[in-house]
């Protein structure tokens, strides 16, 4: 990893090509089994592609997708813990009106999460022309800007027909993208989203990571906050007293600028404290993260290769950002390659379920 301009740029550039051709192995049908018959599973739904699952936390799910990207239509359909369609018909509910180009980008980390309350937040993507008044083609340029749509469990749109974008003030521009890197619940019904923003020529003033609180009702309470003007990942979790954790990673295991602990102020967004840390240390620090999970009395479990490249490691850190499981992280994989597809998942009691 990088945390040079170049690499947002050029990263930028590689965004644009995925969202074209992203989409072409995905299947058309979506199904859940509830059934021990494989012959019986219930039809979600028609034509979704890039499919995300959210616990309704009622036992049921909601899955949320996009139709086919050159004529992209989010929906977004409820299933109850019987395998029945709560939604209308077989797509259920679509997430946005917007007349733009609109869609999912299975790259995004995360893009769907429970509300706590029977329904959901999606994170999504509209795409317009960029306000171009001189420079090459304005054809070749589109802004690309992140929005948050919440549904109730009836499916209803609470942010509006549109949803909420989360940088409104953005004016005519050479064409950017925002990207979401992580976002979490806020404790209060609504939630803390951490994005990016790049632009396809270097904006210095504008292109970085950013932080913002958005309320239950569709409000930016503070933000969006400036974070970092270089590549840097701001992992998020929450302390007992519903402050934001954010460990902040710079992108860059050989880079002098430390890894961070930063306690953020929910009212306000300011930051309360901050420290250096480092959950790998010596010959094991960070070599890429891999996934991170929250795990109980308010700790966050962290996957990630170290500086031998083939082992993966875990390190758990309680709220405070102090080291858990000792200076020198567990060993969950070793010898398999750099670019394994591995997860963590918490079981809620103190330790973790891991997928290779």
């Amino acid at each position: 990893m990088t945390n040079s301009k170049t690499t947002i740029q050029l990263t930028t550039r590689t965004f644009t090509l995925m969202v074209l051709f992203g989409y072409l192995f995905l299947a058309d049908i979506g199904f859940c089994q509830w059934s021990n018959d494989p012959s019986e599973n219930n039809v979600l739904a028609w034509g979704l592609y890039v499919p995300v699952i959210i616990s309704d936390m009622q036992n049921g799910v909601i899955v949320a997708g996009q139709t086919h990207w050159a004529y992209a239509v989010i929906y977004a359909q409820r299933m109850s813990v019987d395998g029945r369609r709560l939604w209308p018909g077989y797509s259920g509910v679509k997430i946005t009106d917007s007349p733009y180009w609109q869609g999912i980008l299975e790259y995004d980390k995360e893009f769907g999460m429970s509300d706590g309350a029977g329904g959901c937040y999606i994170a999504y993507h509209i795409r317009r022309l960029a306000g171009y008044t001189s420079g090459p083609d304005p054809s070749e340029y589109y802004d690309i800007g992140l929005y948050v749509q919440r549904l109730d469990p009836y499916g209803n749109r609470l942010f509006g027909p549109n949803g909420l974008a989360l940088m409104p003030d953005e004016k005519d521009s050479t064409g950017y993208i925002q990207r979401m890197q992580y976002w979490c619940a806020d404790g209060y019904g609504g939630v803390y989203a951490i994005f990016e923003r790049a632009a396809y020529e270097l904006e210095p003033e504008r292109d970085g990571v950013y932080l913002a609180r958005i309320s239950g009702s569709g409000e930016i309470l503070w933000g969006p906050k400036p974070m970092s003007r270089h590549y840097a990942e701001y992992i998020p979790y929450l302390d007992s007293d519903l402050n934001l954790n954010l460990y902040y990673y710079p992108g860059e295991t050989s880079s002098k600028i430390p890894d961070k602990f930063i306690k953020i102020n929910p009212e306000t967004g300011e930051i309360i404290s901050e420290k250096e840390i480092e959950i790998g240390v010596g010959e094991y620090g960070f070599c890429g993260i891999n996934d991170y999970c929250t795990s109980d009395n308010y700790s966050a479990i962290f996957a990630f290769n170290d500086f031998h490249g083939d082992t993966l490691r875990i390190q758990k850190i309680d709220e405070n950002g102090n080291n858990l499981w000792g200076d020198e992280p567990v060993i969950i994989d070793h010898g398999n390659g750099l670019y394994l597809s591995f997860g963590v998942e918490s079981d809620q009691r103190g330790a973790l379920i891991s997928y290779i």
